[in-house]
């Protein structure tokens, strides 16, 4: 299953808080495929979940994930990186978890 860390999910809550959006959560998705650096994940604001999405809670935080992308980052885990020069979101994935495979040759 995903892990969001939380510092990630405090970030998250304060930014829908900012934008005064307490209905809001935030959406996951697949945005693209690299060949061997597996997907490309989306984080976006949303105040509902669309079809084909789930609704999960972390710590209160409402999370509406692709079911495309369930499974694909079900080793991954979102962080948020305060650093004064270069703040944001990251996706981790867990090295130690059994890869998809690539077909780069």
């Amino acid at each position: 299953m995903l892990k969001i860390s939380d510092t990630a999910i405090q970030e998250f809550k304060n930014i829908i808080q900012e934008l005064n959006q307490p209905e809001a959560g935030i959406r996951v998705y697949i945005r693209g495929e690299g060949c061997c650096s597996g997907p490309s994940v989306g984080l976006d604001l949303s105040r509902e979940p669309e079809s084909p999405f789930s609704t999960h809670l972390y710590s209160g935080l409402k999370v509406f994930i692709e079911d495309e992308a369930f499974d694909r980052i079900a080793h991954a885990t979102i962080d948020y990186f305060p650093h004064a020069e270069n703040p944001g979101f990251r996706l981790l994935w867990d090295k130690t978890a059994k890869p998809g495979g690539c077909g780069c040759g």
